[in-house]
């Protein structure tokens, strides 16, 4: 999505090569072809052997899968996931089956030209209203920069670029709990003073102890964080409604917003042992794995994923494969705080795969889903109205 306009004059000449409504030797595709190895790369690989394009629907669907290493199984085309394109061509099935993919080809070749946000510049906190609540109830504004000594032998730092730190001074006399709120559509980093980093997303609330006791160290979490777990020997636990995770050292996602059907733990490296709260039951993960316990039927699946998935807000993106609409957006409305209203019920079930900068304005997502499919929108304040 994060895709110049540009762009698209050479992906049609693509789709229509493809179709055959311009012959291959045309001069404008060789040209395009020619000016980037990954192009005719790309290319080759959606024609089988060398041969005319393969015009078969279920044919043409299994190479691109095979092309972008997707699971055959999620992009085979079902009648309520096609994408009607901008492109007007003769063969009714051709041109549903082209334009479903115009978009993963736009996002994985243009991806790696997107600009990734660093966590350590003014794009992730400029402007974005960060609460800190302490155990005395004050509440901390983190829009201004601060060092603060406490009674209880810690000090707290906030910079506006770096995010909220902890250290201990001496031991501390009782456990303070502090409150890390993050509002729709800002994110921050925290450093707990064992050294664990913790990347907070949008609309979540993290609870933990200005020190942790010789023990254990605990922490609650209410939407989605990122975790750097510092091992000093002491179990780490992140507490959630619904699953408790427990490590000592390692890096991994968890996202558990109330609202989602979902609790999802992505283990990136080192392992983690998730207990199911509602019937106590433990399930032990390997790195690149994904445990998504489903609130409603207490269903667990423990699967290899594709880490970035789960992992791209912590870059500055959004990136999607295989998702519908309806999850595409509920994600997008925690960072640019919307409502979304389909007219058509059953646009919300279309899948998309794709990527998109998080810093930029909510208007070039959805003028890219304009551009490669007929459904259309309207904007009435922080209201979104899609339709066909």
């Amino acid at each position: 999505m994060k895709t110049i306009k540009n762009n698209f004059d050479k992906w049609q000449l693509l789709l229509k090569v493809l179709t055959n409504e311009i012959e291959e030797n045309d001069p404008l595709f060789q040209e395009w072809l020619k000016k980037d190895k990954e192009n005719e790369k790309l290319y080759h690989s959606l024609i089988n052997d060398d041969q005319k394009p393969l015009f078969d629907k279920e044919k043409m669907y299994a190479n691109i899968s095979r092309s972008l290493s997707f699971p055959e199984k999620d992009v085979k085309p079902d009648k309520k996931f096609y994408h009607l394109s901008w492109l007007k061509y003769a063969s009714v099935i051709i041109f549903l089956m082209i334009s479903s993919v115009v978009f993963i080809l736009i996002y994985n070749n243009n991806k790696e030209n997107i600009k990734i946000a660093d966590n350590n510049t003014d794009t992730i906190f400029d402007n974005k209203k960060v609460i800190l609540t302490l155990a005395n109830g004050k509440i901390l504004d983190l829009t201004q920069n601060f060092n603060l000594e406490e009674g209880n032998n810690f000090l707290m730092s906030n910079d506006t670029l770096q995010g909220l730190s902890y250290k201990r001074t001496g031991n501390a006399n009782k456990t303070e709990y502090h409150t890390l709120s993050i509002p729709v559509g800002g994110e921050y980093e925290l450093k707990l003073e064992d050294g664990t980093k913790v990347y907070l997303n949008s609309g979540t609330k993290l609870t933990y102890p200005s020190q942790f006791n010789e023990d254990k160290r605990t922490v609650s979490l209410t939407g989605e964080a990122y975790f750097d777990v510092a091992n000093n020997g002491q179990p780490f636990i992140v507490h959630t409604n619904d699953v408790d995770i427990k490590v000592l050292g390692t890096s991994f996602n968890v996202s558990a917003y109330k609202e989602d059907s979902f609790v999802n733990t992505t283990l990136i490296n080192g392992k983690v042992q998730v207990k199911v709260n509602s019937n106590h039951s433990f399930f032990d993960m390997n790195p690149g794995y994904n445990l998504a316990f489903q609130k409603e039927t207490g269903k667990v699946v423990n699967a290899k994923v594709d880490t970035e998935l789960y992992t791209a807000w912590r870059k500055g993106e959004f990136f999607f494969k295989g998702q519908t609409l309806d999850q595409i957006f509920a994600k997008l409305s925690r960072w640019y705080d919307f409502t979304v209203e389909y007219q058509d019920p059953d646009i919300r079930y279309e899948r998309f795969t794709g990527g998109c900068d998080k810093h930029n304005p909510i208007d070039v997502f959805l003028k890219q889903i304009e551009l490669v499919t007929n459904i259309k929108h309207t904007k009435n304040g922080s209201r979104i109205t899609v339709y066909r």
